[in-house]
């Protein structure tokens, strides 16, 4: 394997005491390398990239990159499978959680996307969806019937939030899409469930322990996408939908929350030339 290495993705701690950085091999695997500014003490995330600082400095999180025979044999059986079938069995990246006062590290596999809240003090983390048993494993053939069928909406998946100081975590199922505000510790999320029951976007504000969840939007098949927070007020907006029979959304509005009460709805289809 190739030894030459690309220095990507450094960064800087908000208190200037900590780089780092992904170390990119022409060919193999990366890690990451976080190295204190004022000292020779450093640590090395085995399979790392895209390292993020909480925002007090005092962990990293990074995604973990399947390994190279990982990939290596997931192409040799994608392409013994053959093209026009879904790869459900490409790796899937990890999570690597770094505490910088004590060096430990826990790695989570299978996640999709995390992000740190503003203060630092809470981190949420989105799982890959769970992989769909295939007909051929079953030894069931699909029949017309089947392969007609309506497209099926995306669901969501798994997403934990953490409160970093204790450990503590909240489990919320079926989450589509997150986003955390700009400027204090609110969590937005999307919840995308089967059947299209319960689906909504809600606030929870965080302090120290967990907050009420506020739903903002709730419809049945309900389709939310578009999130976006203000940078210096408490304002999130996102578009609604609703999906039809076929399930593809149909026209969406614009609804905006301004940090308390219910969400107001800013601009709909009738308001489009």
């Amino acid at each position: 394997l190739m030894k030459f290495h690309q220095i990507r993705d450094a960064s800087l701690s908000e208190d200037g005491k900590w780089v780092a950085y992904s170390l990119v091999p022409d060919r193999g695997d990366g890690e990451v390398v976080v190295r204190s500014a004022a000292s020779e003490r450093e640590f090395r995330i085995e399979r790392g990239t895209d390292p993020v600082f909480s925002a007090d400095g005092l962990w990293v999180a990074a995604s973990i990159t399947p390994s190279l025979e990982e990939r290596d044999k997931a192409q040799a059986k994608s392409e013994k499978r053959g093209s026009g079938k879904k790869d459900d069995d490409k790796p899937k990246p990890g999570l690597s959680i770094l505490d910088l006062r004590s060096g430990s590290e826990e790695r989570i596999e299978e996640v999709e996307a995390f992000a740190f809240s503003d203060d630092g003090r809470w981190l949420v983390f989105k799982h890959h969806a769970k992989k769909k048993e295939k007909d051929e494993e079953s030894g069931e053939k699909p029949d017309q019937d089947q392969k007609e069928k309506k497209r099926e909406p995306e669901l969501g998946t798994t997403a934990k939030l953490r409160y970093l100081t204790t450990g503590d975590e909240t489990v919320i199922e079926h989450v589509s899409e997150f986003a955390w505000a700009e400027e204090e510790p609110i969590l937005a999320f999307a919840i995308s469930a089967p059947e299209g029951e319960g689906n909504r976007t809600a606030v929870l504000r965080l302090g120290r322990g967990m907050g009420l969840e506020l739903a903002l939007h709730e419809a049945e098949n309900g389709h939310y996408q578009n999130f976006q927070w203000a940078r210096e007020a408490t304002r999130f907006a996102f578009s609604a939908a609703v999906l039809d029979d076929d399930g593809e959304p149909g026209d969406a509005d614009i609804w905006v929350w301004r940090g308390e009460g219910e969400a107001k709805r800013v601009v709909s289809r009738a308001d489009a030339p």
